[in-house]
């Protein structure tokens, strides 16, 4: 294996915290996960000029998620990781507005409300960060 396993189940449980401007008092609950929080990050560090591929963006959680490059994925931890957010992440995010879907293209647009859960993120202390970024 090159990176460590991670159960989807841990991935998707609601992170605590007992701060009162954390993540799930701001923005309803919006961040509640850790792949939630890393799918944000990804996308503030691409920045919000334009759109990104959603296999791009699930290369980059996914190696931010196992603590690896993108290069050393492997193709279950993408796998993982690209249906996740496919079918839960993404469509939320977009309920809330942080960004547009386009599910049938697989596209993610960031919006102008993702800017406001910055520092919420910072406050997500522990979580490693990606060392290789993915291309488009």
């Amino acid at each position: 294996m090159k990176g460590p396993q991670r159960s989807d189940s841990t991935d998707d449980r609601p992170a605590t915290t007992d701060s009162p401007d954390g993540p799930h008092n701001a923005g309803g609950r919006v961040l509640e996960t850790p792949r939630q929080r890393k799918t944000v990050t990804c996308l503030l560090e691409h920045g919000t000029t334009g759109p990104v591929k959603m296999g791009a963006l699930a290369e980059r959680v996914a190696a931010r998620e196992y603590g690896t490059t993108v290069a050393d994925l492997e193709d279950g931890q993408r796998e993982r990781v690209y249906v996740s957010l496919a079918t839960s992440v993404l469509p939320k995010l977009d309920q809330h507005g942080l960004l547009e879907y386009d599910k049938s293209r697989g596209l993610v647009y960031p919006t102008d409300q993702l800017q406001r859960f910055r520092p919420h993120l910072s406050a997500s202390v522990g979580e490693p960060t990606a060392t290789a970024n993915a291309g488009q």
